[in-house]
């Protein structure tokens, strides 16, 4: 099953949900990939509601291009990471096999 393209670049240049614009090409929206201008579709009750390119092309990074947006934004506004305790002895034991 292939993954809808459900949060797109706005107009203020960061990601939008695709239920929180308009429908159609007025929503505004480009893709996180390509740059290009998407078609919001999000009036249906049958599909899940998401973005299509005007063009019609099938842009394969456009889902893992807004994954990484969303994932820098929510860096960016919480300023901190949580990482699990990983003790040093097993973390240099990794990086010395991974740089044999």
């Amino acid at each position: 099953m292939d993954a809808y393209l459900t949060y797109a670049v706005g107009e203020k240049g960061h990601l939008v949900y695709v239920d929180d614009v308009p429908n159609g090409e007025n929503c505004g929206c480009i893709c996180p990939e390509c740059g290009s201008n998407l078609i919001a579709k999000n009036k249906g009750q049958h599909n899940q509601h998401h973005f299509a390119h005007v063009s019609g092309s099938d842009c394969v990074g456009a889902v893992e291009s807004a994954l990484h947006l969303m994932a820098k934004e929510i860096l960016s506004e919480c300023k901190k990471i949580m990482l699990p305790q990983y003790p040093l002895q097993e973390l240099a034991s990794v990086i010395s096999k991974v740089l044999k």
